[in-house]
């Protein structure tokens, strides 16, 4: 079970600046161990930086263990919008975000600000996976 987010540049960058992104993105990301966020990336798209990053409530043990390094805190999507904002204010980029049941845009990434839809979004799903272990989330009561 998964639910994907993406993030694209919302105007064209020329291949050198998306290289300095993309090169940035790994250093930023590599504070991190991503279990239930998948790995941020970024790929040309048409000139565009786009990418998406899976949130999953459920991580088989093994595949935990080997997403974790050097002690590293598991990565939250909280995470994974500070580090665009931080792309965001760093390289003068503007990010639109989209999930997998988003009509259009949920939201976006300004001068290294996110907009409220995408900050609730963000904590909503913060908490939701804060209530899972890695074996997956389980619903209390008779549903």
């Amino acid at each position: 079970m998964g639910f994907d987010i993406s993030y694209r540049s919302n105007e064209k960058i020329s291949p050198a600046l998306q290289r300095e992104v993309i090169d940035s993105l790994d250093v930023l990301s590599k504070r991190h161990s991503w279990v239930r966020v998948v790995y941020p990336n970024l790929a040309d798209e048409s000139g565009y930086l786009f990418g998406i990053s899976r949130l999953s409530p459920t991580a088989a043990p093994a595949d935990a263990d080997d997403a974790r390094h050097d002690g590293a805190p598991d990565g939250t999507l909280s995470d994974l919008l500070n580090i665009l904002c931080e792309l965001s204010h760093q390289f003068d980029i503007d990010w639109d975000i989209d999930h997998d049941y988003s009509e259009g845009t949920l939201g976006s990434i300004r001068h290294g600000v996110a907009d409220d839809a995408v900050n609730e979004f963000v904590d909503c799903f913060d908490i939701f996976l804060d209530g899972t272990d890695d074996e997956g989330f389980e619903f209390p009561g008779d549903f």
